[in-house]
């Protein structure tokens, strides 16, 4: 008899592990109904698991990045943490904003996101956002209280992104002009050691 339980209980425990190792591409579809009836049998809204090199992958980042809002809410109400970090440092938040899913950035800072949280290269969820562009999403971030100063690892802030890549509506929408986000560069080049090829790709840009 307890040779027969030991057998199933093995069973029981390679069948979870399977499941739980299915529900990334569950997620990643934004299949609701499969995550809920996972969830429904006891699958934990915190499990995370490797993409390439990275560790500490959650299910929420991956609903954050796609950008399925159903699916982060459920993982959401099933307890799933919002502040977790991969081994990159990155949060649900920060795929969420670096994508540009605006709805699911608002969910995350209501479901408790924190979001002055830095990740291995110093980059926050509103650098991400401006880097890409998404002005929407900074706006949004910016009403949460996010830190417009605040500077990555290489001393340059979300403006400083912004430019950098050519989002002049992410800067007008802020009511910053280029010369100005320029000359800032400039600063940051002596004080923080801003890369120089950055400073010389933000005056190109301005002055095109």
């Amino acid at each position: 008899m307890k040779g027969r339980r030991g057998v199933l209980d093995i069973i029981a425990c390679c069948f979870a592990t399977g499941q739980a190792r299915r529900q990334p591409d569950a997620v990643v579809r934004g299949d609701e109904a499969a995550v809920r009836s996972w969830l429904e049998r006891g699958g934990r809204a915190n499990t995370a698991h490797e993409y390439g090199e990275v560790t500490g992958v959650t299910l929420l980042m991956d609903a954050a990045g796609q950008g399925h809002e159903r699916v982060a809410d459920l993982l959401l109400r099933h307890d799933a943490e919002a502040t977790v970090q991969n081994s990159k440092g990155y949060t649900a938040l920060m795929r969420a904003a670096t994508e540009g899913h605006e709805r699911v950035v608002d969910l995350l800072l209501r479901g408790g996101a924190e979001i002055e949280l830095q990740d291995s290269d110093g980059f926050t969820a509103l650098m991400r956002a401006a880097q890409q562009g998404h002005e929407r999403v900074v706006e949004l971030l910016l009403q949460h209280g996010a830190e417009i100063n605040l500077r990555d690892r290489d001393g340059r802030n979300p403006l400083i992104h912004a430019a950098i890549n050519g989002h002049n509506n992410v800067l007008t929408k802020q009511g910053f002009n280029h010369v100005a986000v320029c000359q800032r560069a400039t600063e940051c080049l002596s004080t923080y050691r801003v890369i120089e090829q950055d400073v010389g790709k933000l005056t190109g840009r301005i002055f095109e």
